[in-house]
């Protein structure tokens, strides 16, 4: 038995769940970046072509939206933004 049918653990189930949301909200999957600094990454090979979303902002610039383990050097983006 894997326990996870116990009073207990049912009772738990929505604490968890709501720990568990709350600190998604804090967890950075996404990068956004222009699209000229994702054709950069391209053309230097630290990410594969044409895998990230495309998409334009109301103001018209071009954005490339990826996951943040598509480059490793998506981690020097992420520590340069302001916390």
């Amino acid at each position: 038995m894997d326990g996870h049918e116990r009073p207990e653990t049912i009772a738990y189930m929505p604490i968890f769940t709501n720990k568990s949301l709350s600190f998604e909200l804090r967890t950075h999957r996404w990068i956004q970046i222009t699209k000229v600094d994702s054709k950069l990454l391209e053309s230097n090979g630290d990410i594969a072509e044409n895998c990230g979303f495309y998409y334009n902002t109301d103001d018209g610039v071009e954005m490339v939206e990826y996951h943040v383990d598509a480059s490793y050097k998506f981690q020097d983006k992420i520590n340069e933004l302001p916390f």
